[in-house]
């Protein structure tokens, strides 16, 4: 499953969830592996994070449905759910919102685009605190230069 942008409509989440359910129901491993450890029907009680101790035949067999394939695509993402899903993608679906911005920082700095994480703190200065700002402004010229430790400067 190839991840989606951030701001990917619910739709395609949707689909990513039909496709799921359907390599699953094809014998695909990489389906069954998703399903082992994002299921909650497939996850240790105790250790609610821990994949139990079964054999993929078992998952194989399963019978599933687009809510177990829905709720596999979400904890894929690290959400509890798929209303919490679906609710993350309605709040980044109007690119004017304060989620969608705040992602689009999260995603410059994923991503490394010091470019755009300049224009979004630009344009929304308190989302840093100011002496960390003024600390540490962002460059997008390039890497700051630093003088090599002693023993790699060379001698003239």
């Amino acid at each position: 499953m190839t991840p989606l942008y951030f701001a990917a409509p619910l739709a395609a989440y949707r689909q990513q969830g039909q496709d799921l359910l359907d390599a699953h129901r094809a014998g695909d491993s990489g389906a069954i592996q998703l399903f082992h450890s994002k299921h909650p029907r497939f996850l240790d009680e105790n250790i609610r994070w821990l994949p139990k101790d079964i054999p993929d035949s078992e998952i194989q067999r399963a019978t599933l449905t687009i809510e177990d394939a829905q709720l596999a695509i979400a904890r894929s993402y690290d959400f509890q759910d798929w209303p919490a899903l679906a609710d993350f993608a309605e709040a980044v679906s109007n690119p004017q919102s304060k989620m969608f911005q705040f992602e689009s920082a999260v995603e410059a700095v994923i991503t490394g685009d010091a470019p755009a994480l300049t224009s979004f703190i630009s344009s929304n200065p308190q989302i840093v605190p100011r002496p960390i700002h003024k600390a540490y402004p962002l460059r997008s010229s390039g890497p700051r230069r630093h003088s090599p430790p002693p023993h790699r400067r060379q001698r003239r």
